[in-house]
């Protein structure tokens, strides 16, 4: 009588179904992992990088503003290249023009803008006034060229734009280049608080410009130190 022998081990059809069944579950796994990475990615705001350093200036001397822009609710201060000027008398010699500008030298004319420089501007909007609709504002005002008499806007191109916050500020920063202009500059909107002056009631909104050829790295450091109350 023949005995039949039992073989030990797995038979190659197990061998198979078990390949397959590992095969199944990793494949389940890699994609429920990459589903929960992008979900996970798309629901983290965006926040600034805490090992970013704020800009800061080799040698900065404070600006506060002058007690003629503060009688009219403009209350602010920023930092400052030391070595810079303060032009803050009104060196436009018109309404409409920046309250403080600093520059390299003193200058005669604000519109002028051959050297390096960092700008300050102020408006008292409607309380109803939105960041975004200021910056409409501002974009839609006309500039005459004086060769031509051709009106056109301030600026010809947005570059980039991104949103930002300085000292608890809202804002908005804008690379852009001006009409008449080669140079790509920064223009930084600030939404204030409330006027209180007389000149209201209404809302500050602050605008900070660069002219062309300052660096950058002053520009940011500048922005960063403004405050406004």
């Amino acid at each position: 009588m023949h005995h039949l022998k039992k073989e030990s081990g797995f038979s190659a059809i197990e061998v198979v179904l078990v390949a397959v069944l590992i095969a199944a579950v990793g494949v389940a796994g890699y994609l429920g992992f990459e589903n929960y990475a992008k979900s996970a990615a798309n629901s983290q705001p965006y926040t600034t990088s805490s090992s970013s350093p704020t800009p800061a200036l080799t040698a900065a001397s404070t600006y506060k503003a002058a007690a003629a822009m503060q009688s009219l609710g403009f209350n602010f201060s920023l930092q400052y290249p030391s070595s810079w000027k303060i032009n803050d008398t009104g060196p436009s010699g018109s309404s409409g023009g920046p309250l403080v500008i600093f520059t390299p030298a003193e200058v005669a004319n604000v519109s002028v803008r051959t050297l390096p420089c960092i700008s300050v501007s102020a408006s008292i909007e409607n309380t109803a006034q939105t960041l975004q609709g200021y910056i409409a504002e501002q974009d839609g005002i006309r500039v005459t060229d004086l060769t031509t008499g051709n009106q056109s806007s301030p600026i010809s191109t947005v570059k980039s734009s991104k949103d930002l916050t300085i000292s608890g500020l809202s804002g908005v920063e804008r690379q852009v280049v001006r009409t008449g202009e080669t140079a790509t500059t920064t223009q930084t909107f600030l939404k204030g608080s409330a006027n209180k002056s007389p000149s209201g009631p209404g809302t500050n909104f602050y605008e900070l410009d660069s002219c062309p050829n300052t660096d950058q790295n002053t520009i940011d450091a500048v922005i960063a130190s403004f405050k406004a109350s």
